[in-house]
């Protein structure tokens, strides 16, 4: 009974011995598990399914779907947009990524970068939070009236006007392939809304909210 109590212990203490001596050969392995646990439990915190393509960001064209497919926003808040613009990167995809109220925003045309501006299609979003827009083809002037607020935009134009008030535009609204394209955080931010984006890579995604 002694020498299998003997052997019992002789066998805890290397036991003890090599785990301690794998760790003090390498102190970081701790933090590298807790760091691999976290980036774990962040991506389960994330949606499950994204639904839809990534449009082409500037200078990029991209044709079919990634060869993984990226899992659809269902919650109406995206609590970390780094995370998941990480999450799209790491699935192939390229480009802007536009939510609204959290869910994600199909373009049939994509938005685009003209001079440092986000330029987005105006009807899909302002119609998102509810906006009425309207489009005089004699004019070229778009107007968009949301909660007692009214926009005009004319395409071309470097002003606009909010509430019968003169604005300027860094850059104007413009025609593509018969869409209507304007200044996100203008359009957004004159709607009342808030702007939030994050940029990973060749990802960038942002997020329109209500304030």
């Amino acid at each position: 009974m002694k020498r299998r109590i003997a052997l019992c212990a002789l066998a805890a203490s290397f036991t003890l011995t090599v785990v301690s001596g794998a760790w003090a050969a390498s102190p970081s392995n701790l933090k590298d598990l807790l760091n691999q646990i976290r980036n774990e439990s962040a991506e389960t915190a994330l949606p499950d399914t994204i639904t839809g393509d990534l449009p082409p960001g500037p200078g990029q064209s991209f044709s079919g779907e990634a060869s993984n497919p990226v899992p659809p926003v269902n919650r109406a808040n995206v609590v970390d947009l780094k995370q998941l613009a990480n999450k799209w990167k790491r699935s192939g995809h390229k480009g802007i990524k536009v939510l609204g109220k959290g869910q994600e925003l199909t373009f049939d045309v994509p938005p685009q970068m003209v001079d440092g501006r986000t330029l987005i299609p105006l009807r899909k979003v302002s119609e998102t939070f509810g906006a009425e827009v309207k489009f005089d083809d004699s004019t070229r002037t778009v107007t968009i009236k949301l909660d007692g607020n009214t926009i005009l935009l004319t395409l071309d134009a470097a002003q606009a006007s909010v509430n019968e008030k003169a604005v300027p535009l860094d850059v104007p609204a413009r025609a593509v392939d018969g869409r209507t394209l304007v200044p996100l955080r203008f359009i957004s931010e004159n709607l009342g809304k808030a702007v939030n984006y994050a940029q990973d890579g060749d990802v960038t995604v942002i997020n329109i909210t209500d304030k």
